[in-house]
């Protein structure tokens, strides 16, 4: 459905490929990511209103985590 589809080409694809994009600047001026709207991800809810959102959300969360992870040393 297009609501899913909308969501995360927003929440997760254009955050993962403007990052791409930006980690040779921020590795080298010692940048970083600040994702914000992630709040109350680890809550036990679960929703049912847009449980695309809450997806797409989480994914953001792991994203961000990962390249943290990945880029911690530089």
């Amino acid at each position: 459905n297009e609501e899913w589809r909308a969501l995360f080409q927003t929440n997760v694809h254009a955050p993962f490929y403007l990052t791409q994009a930006l980690i040779p600047s921020l590795v080298k001026t010692k940048g970083c990511v600040v994702n914000i709207g992630v709040t109350g991800l680890l809550t036990p809810r679960v929703s049912l209103e847009s449980p695309a959102y809450a997806i797409t959300k989480m994914a953001l969360f792991q994203l961000t985590r990962s390249y943290a992870k990945e880029f911690a040393s530089q």
